[in-house]
């Protein structure tokens, strides 16, 4: 299946709900979102996947975001963050730099992930997939519902989470 442009539909206009199976499809959607979103971007991941977020376009996208306005919220919920660090993943070092804050927490001890994965965009789009271990996800430029019923979610376990020692920024 033909995938769109994703850097030509509109964030909170473009209504087509996408499913996608194919993890290049898959990366540039999560990075078109994020180059879209104004206000916030919240992801539940479970180990920071490589593949989606530590593309230069996400990287560009989150930078911009984050330097755009200091009322910008960028969280990120990391089941395990192990791996990441020690790939030297790009939003770690990223996020160390930025003056404005880009959480980077670990669920609470009592918190269960569960095994999806999402992104949320300014409350309007998101990526979904219900299986980590799959490719197979669902993306929309413009789902109020669908993103308010994962924030919801998101902010439950976000409740429970704190930051992630692993991640921490480094003052020298």
């Amino acid at each position: 299946m033909p995938y769109p442009d994703w850097s030509s539909l509109s964030l909170g206009s473009d209504e087509q709900v996408y499913e996608v199976d194919d993890s290049q499809a898959l990366r540039d959607a999560v990075a078109a979102l994020a180059a879209q979103a104004r206000r916030r971007i919240e992801v539940l991941t479970p180990d920071l996947e490589a593949t989606l977020y530590d593309t230069p376009d996400f990287l560009e996208a989150v930078r911009d975001l984050a330097i755009a306005s200091s009322r910008t919220h960028l969280r990120f919920l990391v089941g395990d963050s192990q791996r990441a660090v020690k790939q030297g993943h790009r939003l770690i070092e990223l996020a160390r730099r930025l003056s404005t804050p880009v959480d980077l927490n670990q669920p609470g001890p009592t918190a269960e992930l569960g095994s999806e994965a999402f992104l949320l965009a300014d409350g309007r789009g998101l990526y979904w997939r219900a299986d980590t271990d799959s490719t197979r996800a669902i993306v929309c430029f413009n789902d109020p519902s669908g993103t308010r019923r994962l924030r919801h979610r998101f902010d439950q376990l976000w409740e429970e989470s704190r930051p992630d020692p692993e991640m921490r920024r480094l003052h020298v």
